[in-house]
């Protein structure tokens, strides 16, 4: 992003990160990029209900932590995607009430892994939807390439907003579990 603002006047820097998102998930027309997806570490244990109101901050602390009781990642992860979010804002928002929190490969990355936290009392973060954030998927990968279909699906997935309210409406764990294992491919 600070590359297109050294170049350009940016008008809506949140709606423009949101695109630049959005449109690195499309397949190049030129470029293969089958690549073989690795498998996300993703278990019941990466999930946690919480019907506390915390801050943004919190609710990303919460969510990494529990790739770090599994060492998936390292706490620097964490902090990495706390900057990120102070310095471009709500870019990390991929869909009405859902946050992809995510930091680079360098950033403490130990293997491929997500985690969820589902909020009852939804966080206030600025962003293109206007909405509460209720869920926070902290996702962590390795390398560049190895996660982009499991991405595309993601997102594809999370901008059902059907999809959205059904996860919303699910108080239990393993509920929550079924849901993305039956419509993901990890």
């Amino acid at each position: 992003m600070n590359s297109i603002k050294k170049w350009c006047d940016v008008k809506d820097l949140e709606s423009l990160q949101y695109e630049v998102f959005q449109a690195m998930l499309e397949k190049p027309k030129t470029i293969e990029t089958e690549v073989e997806t690795k498998i996300m570490n993703f278990s019941r244990e990466l999930i946690e209900i919480c019907s506390d109101f915390i801050s943004w901050e919190d609710a990303v602390k919460k969510s990494g932590n529990l790739l770090i009781k599994k060492n998936y990642i390292e706490e620097s992860y964490i902090d990495r995607i706390i900057q990120n979010i102070n310095e471009f804002g709500g870019y990390m928002i991929i869909s009405p009430r859902v946050m992809l929190a995510h930091a680079g490969i360098e950033d403490g990355v130990n293997e491929n892994s997500i985690s969820i936290l589902s909020l009852k009392n939804g966080f206030e973060l600025k962003n293109q939807f206007d909405l509460p954030i209720n869920l926070v998927i902290t996702m962590a990968v390795t390398d560049e390439k190895s996660h982009l279909k499991f991405l595309k699906e993601l997102v594809e997935f999370m901008n059902d907003k059907n999809n959205t309210k059904r996860l919303l409406e699910i108080d239990n764990i393993n509920g929550i579990y079924t849901m993305f294992k039956n419509n993901i491919k990890f």
